[in-house]
């Protein structure tokens, strides 16, 4: 449910994501924990495979100073909020990332939209992403709901 919810998202599939949207979390406000990990392990993936695997402070601040700045429809993640969520994506544990979920999830799916844009993933390269992340999240005993 997640995975095609968030496929929507990053296709701008208004439509889907909107007839989605309301069946997140099991029709509650928030974030469920199994839905947020495909989101923040899609975001793993994606920073790993743009940032080549590795903490670079210069080249992490270059990348987000670019994605809040075609941001304009609402007010764009923090800068260093976003820098310590591509950290942490990266593998760096010493790094501190808030606690607001809904915020995080926010996060971790501009970045992955950036990274979409900048290596000019297909449509047929964002759904094999989400699809390894849902299936990372299973095998890291995660229980996201699929779409039937």
């Amino acid at each position: 449910m997640v995975g095609r919810w968030f496929l929507a998202t990053l296709l701008s599939e208004r439509r889907d994501r909107q007839k989605l949207e309301p069946k997140l979390n099991g029709g509650k406000r928030g974030w469920d924990p199994n839905e947020s990990a495909v989101v923040r392990i899609a975001c793993e993936l994606a920073t790993r495979r743009y940032f080549d695997g590795t903490v670079d402070i210069y080249k992490i601040s270059k990348f987000v100073g670019e994605l809040r700045g075609k941001i304009h429809s609402t007010m764009p993640p923090g800068q260093r909020e976003t820098e310590a969520v591509i950290r942490r994506a990266l593998g760096d544990a010493d790094v501190i990332v808030g606690d607001h979920p809904l915020g995080i999830v926010n996060i971790q799916g501009a970045v992955v939209a950036q990274v979409r844009k900048k290596l000019g993933l297909t449509n047929g390269d964002v759904s094999q992403l989400i699809v390894d992340a849902e299936c990372l999240a299973i095998e890291q005993g995660w229980t996201p709901p699929l779409v039937p």
